[in-house]
């Protein structure tokens, strides 16, 4: 009849697998971004989702039967990451969802963008969104319309003054999903222009704002909650005649706090810049908050170097 919760429809598809030869599991779940912790010593109704498996020997196969778009075996940011109870013959059991780690949760940007004497910028943007950073482009692809999706585009970047003219997504199901996007992206006065200089951010898309308050005093735990690897190849083209000035050194970090890499190099036609950004899930002290503090600002002064 077209419709069911998330009871009904994980209870439909174990009888499915059933009628396969398929044994099928019926799983209770805190589901959502910001669900508690499990308490497992107090048995009480803890959850608010429904989900399915079936268990392949040292495997399992992950079923979020309520979406119907979402790849098998992938349970993301609403169900992935927790403690859950597997319903069987012989009673409760515990089990744990599945985690995405930094190498699961990528971000691969190539972009090939040109620069001219008015600092009008014109870029082809191609990214391949992976794991949990998947998720925002999937939603993009299958739960917005066409004008919902320009407009969200339109307002995404921090540039001054953009159009997203083209667009285009290309989804790879598993039990990591990936995602393909393509931006037709123009950006007028992108580069400043003063006198005969020419004022250019080779980061054009990712960069940090985070900046945390340096005199806060700081009385609990900073926990990071998710992992993921940013990776941006950028190469943009400029107008003959010009000659660099001023170029940010290229930097490397690599502390408990995560690791970044940003790279850059002129030549007569063209600017080529690198960046990585790495980070797992962790918890930091309140000793450690200072560190914490200058860890971000070295990030965001990276990011916001500009070449002349």
């Amino acid at each position: 009849k077209r419709y069911g919760d998330c009871k009904a429809l994980s209870n439909y598809m174990i009888a499915l697998l059933k009628e396969a030869g398929i044994t099928g599991k019926y799983i209770e779940i805190a589901a959502g971004p910001d669900a508690p912790m499990m308490i497992e010593d107090f048995p009480s109704r803890q959850f608010n989702h429904a989900i399915s498996c079936v268990p392949m020997g040292k495997d399992t196969i992950w079923l979020e039967c309520t979406s119907q778009t979402e790849s098998p075996d992938y349970m993301g940011s609403f169900t992935g990451g927790r403690k859950a109870i597997l319903i069987d013959e012989d009673g409760g059991h515990i089990v744990k969802t599945p985690s995405y780690t930094s190498r699961d949760n990528t971000c691969y940007r190539s972009i090939n963008a040109g620069v001219d004497a008015d600092g009008n910028l014109d870029a082809e943007v191609n990214t391949v969104y992976s794991g949990l950073l998947q998720e925002l482009p999937h939603g993009l692809m299958t739960e917005v319309s066409a004008d919902e999706r320009e407009k969200y585009l339109n307002g995404l970047f921090h540039l001054p003054t953009y159009k997203v003219d083209k667009s285009h997504y290309e989804e790879q199901k598993g039990s990591i999903p990936k995602v393909k996007e393509y931006l037709h992206v123009v950006s007028p006065n992108y580069a400043s222009v003063s006198g005969k200089r020419l004022f250019i951010n080779p980061d054009l898309f990712d960069k940090s704002n985070t900046r945390l308050p340096a005199d806060s005093v700081r009385r609990y735990d900073f926990v990071v909650k998710e992992a993921f690897t940013d990776i941006d190849s950028i190469t943009i083209r400029i107008p003959p005649g010009y000659q660099p000035e001023a170029v940010p050194q290229d930097i490397t970090i690599d502390s408990k706090f995560g690791k970044y890499k940003a790279s850059v190099k002129v030549s007569p036609d063209k600017i080529v810049y690198y960046r990585l950004r790495e980070e797992s899930v962790n918890r930091f002290p309140p000793s450690d908050y200072a560190a914490l503090v200058k860890f971000y600002e070295q990030l965001y002064k990276a990011d916001h170097n500009r070449i002349v």
